[in-house]
């Protein structure tokens, strides 16, 4: 029985080790020293985005409300969320939220927060409409 020479197969792994995060060919691996290197680049940029998401606090804020409505068979009703945007702030986008029971609920108006569901079953259903509603700073 052969065996390889233990000198051999270190010298063979250590051949394959790449101290550098520029190597891009098959067959190598990162050497630990780069350990360090990647942590720290990781750091900054952590750092970075901790920094955007200081400055843009408070720019964008988003809010939940709930409306429970009642829809009769093969109808369509028209409700509003009762929101009124936070001083200085606009409505920039909303999503909605029915449940699914055969209703399709869709926004009428981003201003007055007005909704109109459409029941399609031959039963009427009560259902919650929620949406998320998204405000950006004037």
């Amino acid at each position: 029985m052969k065996f390889l020479d233990p000198r051999a197969i270190k010298d063979w792994i250590k051949s394959r080790a790449v101290n550098s995060m520029m190597a891009t060919e098959k067959g190598f691996f990162m050497d630990a020293r780069q350990g360090p290197v990647i942590r720290e680049e990781l750091d900054d940029i952590q750092t970075g985005l901790n920094e955007i998401n200081s400055k843009l606090a408070g720019f964008i804020i988003t809010k939940s409300f709930v409306s429970s409505v009642t829809v009769p068979a093969n109808s369509v009703v028209l409700e509003s969320f009762d929101w009124e945007p936070p001083s200085g702030y606009s409505v920039i986008g909303v999503t909605l939220s029915d449940g699914g029971q055969s209703v399709i609920s869709q926004m009428m108006s981003l201003t007055t927060g007005s909704f109109k569901t459409r029941n399609f079953s031959s039963s009427s259903v009560n259902i919650k409409v929620s949406a998320r509603v998204i405000f950006l700073k004037n």
